[in-house]
């Protein structure tokens, strides 16, 4: 599953194995983040590189509130690009979670630097940032 040991030097898409890659790192990613809100370090440590990098350039108003049970996270407007075993992933995101009785969703954009290591996918770098910096 995923990318072959050596992915083509074209600019084509490898059929099949970019859409199971594209796939794979969807739900990796959405695992990173579960796993960011809730400050499992463990498991964050468990899916990145050793010296992975962070940055998170939403305000505390631009982001659910932490603790809270039951957060939804959805992926859209996803893309990949790889070359050889690495890859970039981008989606915008949506979080939502009850903050004072009320349902609000926050928006995001996310940008993720993926490595491949010994057969599996490694968070290299992450970056934030709320859906109003990009307008």
């Amino acid at each position: 599953m995923g990318l072959p040991a050596r992915a083509p030097s074209t600019d084509a898409p490898v059929a099949g194995a970019t859409t199971e890659a594209i796939t794979e790192l969807t739900i990796r990613s959405q695992q990173w983040l579960d796993a960011y809100y809730r400050q499992d370090a463990a498991l964050i440590k468990a899916m990145a590189t050793s010296d992975m990098k962070i940055s998170d350039e939403r305000s505390a108003e631009e982001r659910l509130p932490p603790g809270l049970p039951n957060v939804r996270r959805a992926l859209e407007r996803v893309t990949c690009q790889f070359v050889g075993e690495s890859a970039v992933f981008s989606a915008r995101m949506t979080e939502q979670g009850n903050t004072a009785g009320e349902s609000m969703p926050y928006r995001s954009w996310v940008s993720e630097i993926w490595i491949r290591e010994a057969g599996q996918w490694k968070l290299m770098g992450v970056r934030l940032l709320d859906d109003t910096q990009l307008k």
